[in-house]
C-alpha cells in the first residue's frame, strides 16, 4: 500500500493503492480507517473491486489505514492484510508581527 510523506495537514487527501498478488485474477478489497482518539477501527470502503481508496482526516494524531484482500467471491474474512499509519497534525497557526515606525522630531 502506498504511503503518504509525513506528516500530513488535516484535511489533506490522501490516496491510498494496494496491490494483492496471487490466487486468481480478480481481487476485491476492503478499507478501514483507526480512529486516533477512540482507537475504533471503522469500514469505510466495504470490499469491491477497486484497489484505490481516498481519505482526509478531520482530527489531529496518529491515523492507521487498514487494507483487507481477498479472491473475489471468497467468503474469508480475508486472504491478505496490510496496516499503515501516518502522523496527522493541524494546520499552522496564523501569527502577525509589527513594527512600529521610529518617529523623526521635525525643526
Amino acid at each position: 500500500m502506498g504511503e503518504p510523506g509525513d506528516p500530513q495537514l488535516v484535511g489533506t487527501p490522501v490516496t491510498f493503492t494496494a496491490t494483492a498478488t496471487g490466487g486468481g485474477s480478480n481481487k476485491e478489497y476492503e478499507f478501514a480507517v483507526k480512529d486516533p482518539v477512540s482507537g475504533v477501527m471503522t469500514v469505510l470502503r466495504p470490499y469491491g473491486p477497486s484497489n484505490t481508496f481516498s481519505y482526509a482526516p478531520t482530527i489531529t494524531g496518529m491515523h492507521t489505514i487498514r487494507v483487507f484482500a481477498r479472491n473475489a467471491g471468497n467468503p474469508a474474512t480475508y486472504e491478505a492484510a496490510k496496516w499503515m499509519a501516518y502522523d496527522v497534525i493541524a494546520l499552522p497557526g496564523t501569527s502577525v508581527t509589527w513594527m512600529r515606525a521610529r518617529q523623526v522630531p521635525s525643526r
